[in-house]
């Protein structure tokens, strides 16, 4: 009977079989040490102890005799024949350690790449890898090394032709595979059997009496072989005093940490709000306790001055610093570029063109703030520091010229994305509003397209469209020439003619041209409205909009002052309080948010309408909602709120701000192509509290001009696009995820982009309020993020049941993540069995290698990996199918590296960014 080396018996009771060759008889020793360890050793009969004939099978007299192993054959001992000692251990077991050699993964990779045929890349292979071996191999492992290296370099090439053959491209996609080392299986070597079996023929040839007699032996041994620190060690290990001292060492942990990069770095300072000193106290801490993270301040301050643009082309002043706007331009457009390189690769690729023409969209406006410090500081000129006017720019989307969306900011209102164009300590006036309005738009007026070099012969040329939205109502009223604040900046009516349906249809509310691409300023809209259900409720008593004469007015003075105490007791809200600085009141956009979110206790407080308060609150989410809202819909809905308003309140005309979002909300949005909620003006808002605080905690005292540059700069950092994508998960925890009402929901419509692939992954997490930067008091967004689960393709939205505990453990349905650990990959799935059955079945599967299982292939590409097991935890209740599918699909979508092998539910890109930041 012929064998060959890769015989395996599929009796696993048989202990030892006789076969026959073709030139002499062996005896082969089959042991199982497991189900997936089986060694197979090969003795020539003639060296047995039997006799000629041989033993019989299953005989227990026959034992082996002197075997080699792989990796010390000795051919004079053995015949032409089976080499022995070959441990046919199944390398895709998770219990499986590989044997690395001192060939990096990445170098082979870059090597056969270029060779032509596949055996020019397999002799290659062998050929490295034998030359970084210590032993040279006999041929039994060099046809295993073969069958590995032809593996590895088809697996290689495939990967490296789904990059379209390119290096770079190649390189940065699949980092993950090439990181490392070659490895060889553990089998390629003696097994744990053979080993055991020669230590234990060593300790009967050996029997020392003294053991430090076998200790010093091996320390020879180990010097001869060139290990000197391993003979060392074992020479220490007789010693009383070192024993536990090695018994410590290799008790704890190797994990070694992985350092912040410059740019990570400068992220945390600008997150944490961290100065110089603070940063290198930190740093200097860490480093003290052996855990070297952080980069020194020397690199930090090389990767903040790198990422401004050119100091040349700031222009300051003692009271002023500004930039040109199209080299503010230039400079987003190149970091916006630089962070999404792997995106306009692939589309580089995929498209097979050598140039996009895409077209950046921007928000742009100005907005003066009062209250600043006043400091004791040395001027040329005498200009006054307490107010603030400060001209901003927000990148709001990268689109291609086919509606590819390169990059979508997933958080237009945030101060982390609202850049500095123009500081000026100066109070805000009408004069100073157009001046500022004209100094830009002429800068507009001379802008060209920019080029950015993305990779060798490839190019993006990037046109600006910008929306000068950033602005409140008094400003709008400013550059529209409406004198009056109570007269309509968008069609210039009247107050008296507010309250009229009829007006509607005569077009007396008929927009002026122009006039309707400013945006509706949401944060303001929610202070004004707050501020209409406020003087309503003062003057119910009297039902008159004016209160003449002492009686009335003491009527309205005594109800106002009996709302502000039951607001402040019951619901904490401090209302039409003056502020301390001496201009405005205590109205902000925190209490109106509050008090609209807690309709019900706010209108029984002031003793409102409850429908009339809810239905205000349903038309603020509607505007603030960065979704795409239906114009018809929307403008029906606040047509009926119109006639509900004025079935109550007839005796109370409307005021402007109201006017403007019932009546010309409908035309505004049909204006523009983005979501009002995203051109709104709460982060230029936000950034003037942050001059105050950046000139008392980061500039320099030196001088005005130095306050001012630092000031400038330190905007000009927390506001870059690449540094501020860089923790936006880890910001996102502080961001509140409220509901959306239901008939915002109905509103809702597919926006008017192409549902195109999104590339890269800053659109899958979304960024929390300003305040993450540590500097504010807490703040919460008006963001009303929907939470509801899209039903079809075509965006509609439903309700779903509230988790409760009896549907919980009564339905354990459930998604559960399992992590790596040995990198970062993640692995979820949903299920209906408990968390304990899941994780033994996941076990087997991993044991069993099987081919459906994410976990056991992870396992299979990585040998050397281990899953975390022990760690695995629920993540999400769901009772529901399609609930259940669609959730898991959105964790998967939020793991930078998922282990999974395939992406779930399929998910439309545009929600993508939006559904996620719920879980």
């Amino acid at each position: 009977m012929q064998c060959s080396p890769d015989f395996e018996p599929r009796n696993r009771n048989m202990k030892r079989s006789f076969l026959r060759g073709h030139d002499e008889n062996y005896l082969i020793t089959i042991d199982y040490g497991s189900d997936t360890d089986i060694d197979m050793d090969w003795t020539p009969i003639s060296e047995t102890p039997n006799t000629v004939g041989g033993p019989s099978v299953g005989s227990q007299e026959a034992e082996p005799g002197v075997y080699d192993d792989l990796s010390h054959t000795d051919s004079t001992q053995q015949p032409d024949g089976p080499k022995s000692g070959y441990s046919n251990k199944d390398t895709r077991h998770d219990d499986t350690e590989g044997v690395p050699t001192i060939i990096e993964k990445k170098f082979l990779a870059e090597k056969i790449v270029n060779l032509k045929t596949p055996s020019e890349r397999v002799n290659f292979i062998k050929t490295t890898v034998s030359e970084s071996l210590p032993a040279s191999l006999n041929d039994l492992q060099q046809d295993h090394l073969d069958r590995l290296a032809r593996a590895w370099a088809f697996k290689t090439v495939a990967k490296y032709q789904k990059c379209a053959r390119r290096m770079s491209f190649f390189l940065d996609k699949e980092k993950q595979y090439l990181d490392g080392y070659f490895v060889l299986p553990k089998n390629f070597f003696p097994s744990e059997r053979t080993k055991r079996r020669r230590v234990e023929e060593l300790e009967k040839s050996l029997s020392p009496e003294d053991p430090g007699d076998l200790v010093h032996a091996v320390s020879r041994t180990l010097n001869k072989h060139g290990h000197p620190e391993a003979a060392r060690i074992i020479k220490k290990s007789l010693s009383p005093s070192k024993q536990q001292v090695i018994l410590d060492s290799l008790s704890k942990p190797s994990t070694t940490p992985t350092p912040y990069t410059a740019e990570e770095a400068l992220s945390l300072i600008l997150d944490l709000g961290l100065t110089q000193t603070q940063y290198q106290r930190l740093r200097e801490g860490a480093n003290q306790h052996g855990c070297p993270l952080y980069p020194s301040y020397h690199e930090v301050q090389k990767c903040k001055i790198s990422s401004r643009p050119p100091a040349d082309e700031l222009c300051v002043t003692e009271s002023s610093a500004s930039i040109p706007l199209n080299s503010l331009l230039q400079h987003t457009a190149s970091r916006i570029v630089n962070m999404q390189n792997s995106v306009l690769l692939q589309i580089f690729a995929s498209q097979h063109i050598c140039e996009i023409k895409a077209t950046l969209i921007c928000s742009w406006g100005f907005d003066g703030s009062s209250g600043q410090s006043r400091y004791k500081q040395k001027s040329s000129t005498s200009f006054d520091d307490s107010s603030i006017f400060a001209t901003t720019l927000t990148p709001i989307r990268l689109t291609a010229a086919n509606g590819t969306i390169i990059w979508n900011n997933s958080s237009p209102q945030s101060i982390r994305f609202c850049r500095p164009l123009h500081l000026q300590y100066i109070k805000e006036s009408q004069e100073k509003i157009l001046n500022e309005q004209k100094y830009v738009e002429d800068q507009i007026a001379v802008l060209d397209p920019i080029e950015v070099f993305v990779d060798l012969g490839k190019t993006i040329t990037i046109n600006f469209d910008l929306r000068f939205t950033v602005i409140d109502g008094k400003v709008l009223s400013a550059i529209c020439g409406v004198k009056s604040s109570m007269c309509c900046p968008i069609c210039e009516a009247k107050p008296s003619t507010f309250n009229s349906i009829e007006n509607i249809g005569k077009g007396l509310f008929t927009p002026k041209p122009g006039r309707l691409n400013h945006g509706i300023s949401p944060l303001h809209a929610w202070i004004r409205l707050l501020e209409l259900c406020l003087h309503i409720a003062y003057r119910l008593d009297i039902q008159k909009w004016q209160a003449r004469g002492p009686v009335l007015q003491a009527s309205v003075k005594k109800r106002k002052e009996e709302i502000q105490q039951l607001l402040l007791k019951e619901m904490g809200l401090r209302v039409d309080f003056p502020n301390n600085t001496g201009s405005g009141t205590s109205n902000d956009g925190n209490t109106a948010r509050r008090a609209f979110r807690n309709y019900e206790e706010f209108a029984k407080l002031t003793g409102l309408d409850v429908e009339f308060v809810r239905r205000l609150w349903v038309i603020l989410v509607a505007l603030t909602c960065q979704l795409p809202l239906n114009a018809d819909k929307f403008g029906e809905y606040c047509f009926n709120v119109v006639q509900y308003y004025l079935t109550l309140y007839q005796w109370f005309p409307m005021p402007a701000s109201m006017h403007k979002i019932l009546i010309h909300g409908k035309d505004i949005i049909n204006s523009g192509i983005i979501p009002l909620g995203c051109l709104g003006e709460e982060g230029g808002e936000s950034r003037n509290k942050m001059y105050k605080s950046d000139r008392l905690r980061h500039s320099r005292k030196i001088s005005r001009t130095a306050t001012m540059t630092d000031i400038f700069n330190r905007a000009m950092d927390t506001s870059d696009p690449l540094l501020s994508s860089l923790h936006l998960d880890k910001r996102a925890r502080y961001r509140k995820q409220l509901a959306l009402p239901q008939e915002v929901l109905h509103m809702l419509e597919c926006p008017s982009v192409p549902t195109t692939q999104e590339f890269g992954d800053d659109d899958q997490q979304v960024e929390p309020d300003e305040n993450s930067l540590d500097y504010e008091n807490e703040i919460e967004l008006e963001n009303e993020i929907c939470p509801f689960l899209v039903k079809s393709p075509n965006f509609e939205f439903c309700y779903i049941e509230v988790a409760t505990v009896f549907n919980v453990f009564l339905n354990p349905w459930n998604s559960i993540k399992i992590s790596c650990n040995d990198c970062p990959e993640n692995y979820v799935g949903e299920t209906g069995r408990t968390l304990e059955i899941r994780v033994k079945e996941h076990n087997r599967d991993i044991r069993l290698v099987k081919d459906t299982s994410a976990l056991a292939q992870h396992i299979v590409n990585n040998p050397t990996h281990t899953i975390n097991l022990k760690d695995a935890k629920i993540i999400h209740y769901e009772t529901k199918y399609f609930a259940r599918k669609f959730k898991e699909g959105l964790y998967i979508n939020t793991e930078q590296r998922p282990m999974n092998l395939n992406d779930g539910m399929q998910l439309n890109p545009i929600w993508t960014p939006t559904l996620i930041p719920l879980l």
